[in-house]
């Protein structure tokens, strides 16, 4: 079952495009995609809706970008399914004609469109052989008789943490990754060794891999606002500040002031969010 909150940025997207206001449109219906899973209709809503705001915005690659998506997902003549304003309907007609990927010529540019994967999320680098080092006594048997059994490896991840050998923490969770990669929680705990080393590139990358558009696994939305917190903050230490403002709606959206304080206090970000929203 999907997010309230994803359902409830979308229909925000659709009134922000009707309005003219494409900037927040953008903004509201990318993080939207992040939590729509396997909703075709509404996913290719969303990217049709993406598309014409980056269109009427002038950023024509990436307007294709998804409207190709939209493609993908629902097909040329699922778009007459979706639920979408008539004049919106109309224009995205246009823009199928536009980048020449018309129904009625099957050109091999549609035929491309059609088998095109997504693009691929930014793999985090991760160390060669470095994991089977650390494994020891009895969690090593453990790991080795149930390699897929999750909470051996957090809790010798956590051992790890106890005795500040962030390095070997880290090689227990990319481990854990390795033979589960949509460990969502693993990601968002590497993220942090990242961040704690102030290693920002490092921790969007894994970052990247709980909020990528393209995971269709279900996301617990607490993973959800911490991955985006940190997002932001990252993203502030970058200097990547055109990045911020959207991830920022949308924690403070999905959460009320006293459960956002709360967890900044948990994560030691209070001094962070304070420098973002000033």
């Amino acid at each position: 079952q999907i997010d309230p909150f994803y359902i409830k940025l979308l229909s925000d997207g659709e009134k922000s495009f009707l309005a003219k206001a494409y900037k927040e449109a953008v903004k509201e219906l990318e993080i939207a995609t992040f939590g729509l899973g396997q909703e075709k209709k509404l996913r290719g809503k969303a990217y049709a809706y993406l598309s014409l705001s980056y269109y009427y915005l002038k950023e024509k690659e990436k307007s294709e970008e998804y409207l190709r998506m939209a493609i993908n997902l629902v097909g040329l003549e699922g778009f007459e399914s979706l639920d979408i304003s008539g004049s919106a309907r109309s224009d995205i007609e246009k823009l199928v004609n536009y980048f020449k990927l018309s129904a009625a010529s099957e050109s091999e540019e549609i035929t491309k469109a059609a088998k095109t994967p997504p693009k691929k999320k930014i793999e985090p680098k991760l160390p060669k052989k470095e994991a089977p080092k650390m494994f020891n006594n009895e969690l090593e048997e453990r790991i080795k008789v149930k390699p897929r059994n999750i909470s051996v490896y957090y809790e010798l991840y956590k051992n790890y943490i106890n005795k500040d050998d962030l390095k070997a923490a880290k090689n227990a969770l990319i481990s854990l990754v390795r033979r589960n990669p949509n460990e969502d929680y693993a990601y968002l705990l590497l993220a942090k060794i990242e961040f704690s080393q102030k290693n920002y590139k490092d921790a969007l990358q894994f970052l990247n891999k709980v909020l990528s558009p393209f995971d269709e696994t279900q996301l617990d939305k607490d993973i959800l606002i911490k991955s985006m917190i940190y997002t932001s903050v990252c993203f502030y230490y970058l200097n990547r500040k055109e990045n911020i403002q959207s991830f920022v709606k949308a924690v403070e959206d999905a959460t009320s002031k006293e459960q956002l304080i709360q967890i900044l206090k948990a994560e030691g970000l209070e001094e962070d969010w304070k420098k973002i929203k000033e």
